[in-house]
């Protein structure tokens, strides 16, 4: 998506409770049967560490919450437990508006059931996504082009299709058999992962890159990135050459137009080539005319 999603962390603060002063580490206190040594909570392993607007208590969270409800921006939510949206359950219900939700902890199927009437998209760790490591899912909620990058995903071998996660919990389904077109390498579906911070998915041996699969499945996402190519190129040979190579499709491959016609549309030499040889070029390829400019 071209929209940035607004993202606000969920980090509320328990409130303290009076006690008596904590003695120190390995101080002996008197207990029902004798002297016993305290012992040392253990620390939280991942301490959530995530770019946003931060909500500290409950009455902020029902109020944006509230408010997020009623626009149809992208919206996300990130908490580091699911314990934290107590306060949302006398909420009335209504549309769910543009609102995904991602817990650092794994949610309860009844719980999360309950989540999906609040939230759109509901993805935690432990579920039924497998997601990047935490400190390379951190990195990646925290950039900018968040949704640009990839945290997750999973093969459905029954439907022919990997469904995958942005950073912006956007879904994006991409066809199995395209991975197949891209390399000589076969892909094992069954040895699925997403690495180096979002940007690459492997399949076994296989690997492509993040921005090959936006590109070939995301419209604006592709014109995005051939606005910044528009200086360099923006001749329907350049068109041409790009969803060619996207498609693994040879020159020789647009019969009855020739190889040699192909190369010399994309070289620049036939500056506006005729309809009906447009016409072959774009049903080769698989786009109408117009789409094919857009490439």
């Amino acid at each position: 998506m071209s929209i940035q999603t607004e993202t606000f962390v969920i980090d509320l603060r328990e409130p303290r409770k009076k006690q008596g002063p904590k003695p120190k580490t390995g101080q002996k206190t008197q207990g029902a049967k004798g002297p016993r040594k305290t012992k040392m909570k253990p620390s939280r392993a991942y301490t959530l560490q995530v770019g946003g607007s931060r909500i500290r208590t409950q009455k902020e969270l029902r109020s944006i919450f509230l408010s997020e409800r009623g626009t149809r921006r992208p919206t996300l939510f990130v908490s580091s437990t699911a314990k934290h949206l107590a306060p949302l359950v006398n909420v009335a219900h209504q549309e769910a508006g543009n609102l995904r939700l991602f817990v650092w902890e794994k949610v309860a199927p009844e719980r999360r059931e309950y989540l999906r009437t609040l939230f759109r998209t509901v993805v935690s760790v432990g579920g039924d996504v497998p997601l990047l490591a935490s400190d390379e899912l951190a990195e990646v909620l925290s950039a900018d082009n968040r949704g640009d990058l990839f945290v997750g995903g999973a093969v459905n071998r029954t439907e022919g299709v990997v469904v995958l996660y942005r950073g912006s919990f956007d879904r994006l389904s991409v066809p199995l058999a395209w991975f197949r077109r891209t390399s000589d390498v076969e892909p094992n579906f069954d040895d699925f992962k997403i690495t180096d911070f979002g940007q690459t998915l492997r399949f076994g041996d296989f690997e492509v890159s993040t921005d090959a699969i936006l590109y070939g499945f995301d419209s604006d996402y592709r014109s995005r990135v051939r606005q910044r190519q528009l200086e360099l190129d923006d001749t329907f040979g350049g068109s041409l050459r790009r969803l060619r190579d996207l498609r693994g499709i040879r020159r020789l491959d647009f019969s009855p137009v020739s190889s040699k016609e192909i190369a010399r549309i994309e070289r620049g030499e036939v500056k506006k080539p005729r309809k009906a040889t447009i016409q072959v070029i774009a049903k080769r390829l698989g786009v109408t005319p117009e789409e094919l400019l857009t490439y």
